[in-house]
């Protein structure tokens, strides 16, 4: 029995180290899962603004857009109307710009 007792007396230091060092194990691996569970909230954080501020940029360029076309439909009424009320004339700026726009390309 004594040698029993001498074996469990030997190990037993050896034992409780394991437990130290499994004790140490789980504190660093508590402390990983911590650090990737901050970084995935930040990530999901991060995301999120990214994806309000591209929202916002997509609404601002839709009523860019919006707001151009509406320009380009004011501007060819305008041209519509005096062509209307200036027949001979608009035919006149028209000749003369085709004649201007011929000249600059044949060069």
């Amino acid at each position: 029995m004594s040698t029993v007792g001498n074996d469990r007396d030997t190990l037993q230091p050896e034992l409780e180290g394991d437990v130290g060092q499994r004790t140490a194990s789980e504190r660093v691996a508590s402390r990983a899962h911590e650090a990737i569970d901050k970084a995935a909230a930040s990530a999901s954080q991060a995301e999120q603004r990214v994806r309000e501020k591209a929202a916002m940029a997509a609404e601002r360029a839709r009523r860019a857009e919006q707001e151009l076309e509406e320009r380009m439909s004011e501007g060819v009424e305008r041209v519509r109307n005096y062509v209307e009320r200036n027949p001979m004339t608009a035919a006149g700026i028209a000749f003369v710009a085709g004649v201007v726009l011929s000249s600059l390309f044949r060069r």
